[in-house]
């Protein structure tokens, strides 16, 4: 279409008569095929050249952080890694002190009072 005006003009007569033939094929719609319908293939020599300049910035950005002072696993601190260290600790402390209240608690109630019950039992047994 020359404009949108043109296509709106179309639609709406398609609209008011759907038996409208908008005069076309399929072949119109299709893409354009170039003229040469191959593509180079990368050769060994290509991709071995990419691997080196790839393994270059590499080495480059290893030089960079041993420049900065930080290895591959020592990161500078950011607040969202401080942030996630405290959370941590603080979820630690929580789990410790759920466990002291929820486990220990019955487990330090039953020594005490376990072996009382068995002498009031062996008292009774015996008489």
């Amino acid at each position: 279409y020359a404009s949108a005006d043109a296509m709106i003009a179309d639609l709406e007569n398609f609209r008011k008569n759907p038996s409208l033939d908008l005069d076309f094929s399929m072949v119109d719609l299709r893409p354009e095929e170039p003229d040469d319908p191959t593509r180079p293939i990368r050769n060994y020599d290509q991709t071995l050249q990419r691997s080196r300049e790839r393994s270059e910035r590499e080495r480059e950005r290893e030089r960079k952080r041993r420049r900065d002072g930080y290895d591959d696993y020592d990161e500078p601190m950011t607040g969202v890694r401080i942030g996630q260290k405290v959370l941590f600790g603080v979820a630690l402390v929580l789990a410790m002190f759920w466990r002291l209240l929820s486990y220990y608690v019955y487990l330090i109630s039953g020594v005490l009072m376990l072996p009382s019950y068995f002498r009031k039992k062996k008292n009774k047994n015996h008489e």
